[in-house]
């Protein structure tokens, strides 16, 4: 079996390509730079030296010519900033460079391909009335990658929508995106939480729901996946636990006090003339909420290992460098639970 990982290089797409590696899969990632990414990963990847963004469609055919499979890790979170419209770049970044991709793998004799998106997806399904991608443009672009990809996949090919929630884990070297939320743990006394909630999965499920989706789905679909489902305090206790902090209480902060912290990061984004994929404004009542997301059925259907977050949680503890600069990490407190995947 032959697989190409577009994305491969990347925190998630590493551990994908693990997963592939360790089933028998003959396995190859496009990257920017070989020299580099000969660095990464392992010896026996094929690296094709390539900008996604810049290869046209018969380009993207030849690529992915005499492979079997297909993985789409690729595209930008909330986390990246947006050069112009915000609306624009996240659409062109998640949506029409996805599309060229699937458009190219119709010309070819890939049966299945899996994309990466994201949770979001599957609460805007859930709470149709927050609006979320009328208010939120990065979750806005996940919706539409994700409703294009089904579209474009019909007589072509099997696609499986992976709706990624917040993801824990082994960086493999690379900086981690929770590393702010592990020094605010590590160097402040009294911990503060948000009512709410999130989606937990581990890194190397991740990987394991991926190689489940490129063979047991036989219909193209949207499929939340995760290990389970974590309160912000709960999340805040597991990783005090791991770093060293036994017996840590974690105060619940009133849903008012914590939407006025989120408008005033809005408000704070504005003034300096910062960008964004999420509408601070409008976060307080999305982090607050408890969603009751089906976890067992992708589990059971893409059999994808041990649902069990502690060693992850642990992972991430280790990948973050400690610097003890608490009083830092306290003044950002307010802000650390507006991460997401």
């Amino acid at each position: 079996m032959k697989t190409l990982a577009i994305g491969g290089t990347g925190f998630l797409g590493a551990h994908i390509v693990d997963s592939l590696l360790a089933a028998g899969h003959s396995v190859g990632v496009l990257s920017r730079s070989k020299a580099r990414s000969a660095r990464e990963v392992p010896e026996s990847v094929d690296i094709i030296e390539g900008d996604l963004g810049l290869l046209d469609r018969p380009s993207l055919t030849e690529m992915m010519s005499g492979y079997d499979k297909l993985v789409y890790a690729a595209g930008v979170d909330e986390r990246v900033r947006p050069d112009g419209d915000a609306r624009e770049f996240y659409f062109r970044e998640n949506v029409e460079t996805c599309r060229n991709v699937l458009l190219a793998a119709r010309d070819t004799e890939i049966s299945h391909v899996v994309v990466l998106n994201s949770i979001f997806t599957c609460f805007n399904r859930l709470h149709p009335e927050l609006k979320l991608t009328q208010h939120h443009p990065y979750i806005a672009s996940r919706v539409a990658q994700s409703e294009m990809v089904i579209e474009v996949s019909r007589g072509h090919f099997v696609a499986s929508v992976l709706e990624i929630p917040w993801v824990f884990g082994d960086t493999k070297g690379k900086p981690s995106q929770w590393s702010a939320l592990v020094s605010y743990v590590r160097y402040t006394r009294r911990l503060v939480a948000p009512n709410g909630g999130a989606v937990a999965i581990s890194a190397k499920n991740v990987g394991r729901a991926t190689l489940g989706a490129l063979s047991a789905p036989r219909v193209s679909a949207r499929i939340p996946i995760g290990d389970c489902q974590l309160s912000w305090d709960d999340m805040l206790r597991q990783l005090a636990k791991l770093s060293g902090k036994n017996d840590v209480s974690v105060m619940r902060m009133p849903d008012s006090v914590f939407a006025g912290l989120m408008r005033m990061g809005s408000v704070t984004l504005r003034l300096i003339g910062e960008k964004s994929g999420l509408d601070f404004s409008r976060l307080g009542e999305l982090l607050t909420r408890e969603f009751d997301v089906d976890l067992a059925a992708s589990q059971k259907l893409l059999d994808y290992g041990d649902p069990d977050i502690e060693p992850a949680l642990a992972a991430t503890v280790a990948s973050v460098p400690d610097y003890r600069r608490a009083a830092t990490w306290s003044r950002l407190a307010p802000f650390k639970f507006a991460a997401a995947a």
